[in-house]
């Protein structure tokens, strides 16, 4: 009789120490975390998040003056607010192209219309941005210049790491 009861505790215990480390591998494996990991996880993205907006921000990195720094925000607000404009018309054209793929009778000359306006917008957004790139680099000292470049090379690059990644998910 010891020996049944024993045997029967020993089991039950060794279920419930079993059902518990499928628990925790099932909570691992959806990715579920307890409240430490998750304040640890917390703490670490903020940390990150101030030391990247300490390190990436151009005004920082350029070491701007104060004037160098007013003149490069006026200039960044004078183009945000002309491009804006031009990327909500590429928009609208976007989703007029759309709902012209959905019609039964497609009219290939408005479609090719759509594209040609688009075209010339996406072209206009590049001479804007040329344009606003070159104003700031006007504003720049030769060693700001070259630390410019390298910011822009650099957005360069994470732009195209973008479209691959989103061409990825599709």
């Amino acid at each position: 009789m010891k020996k049944t009861i024993s045997l029967i505790v020993i089991l039950f215990a060794s279920y419930v120490s079993y059902s518990q480390m499928q628990r925790n591998n099932n909570f691992q494996q959806r990715g579920m975390m307890d409240r430490d990991q998750i304040k640890k996880m917390l703490e670490m993205r903020n940390e990150s998040l101030q030391n990247k907006n300490n390190q990436d921000n151009p005004l920082s990195f350029l070491n701007l003056s104060d004037e160098q720094k007013k003149k490069f925000k006026e200039i960044n607000s004078r183009h945000n607010i002309s491009s804006k404009s031009l990327k909500k018309e590429v928009m609208r054209k976007k989703l007029e192209m759309q709902l012209e793929k959905i019609e039964d009778n497609i009219d290939i000359n408005s479609v090719n219309k759509l594209i040609d306006d688009m075209s010339d917008l996406v072209a206009e957004l590049k001479k804007s941005e040329f344009k606003k790139t070159l104003e700031l680099s006007s504003i720049l000292d030769d060693e700001q210049k070259i630390r410019f470049q390298r910011l822009m090379i650099r957005k360069r690059q994470m732009e195209k790491s973008r479209l691959i990644n989103r061409n990825l998910r599709i």
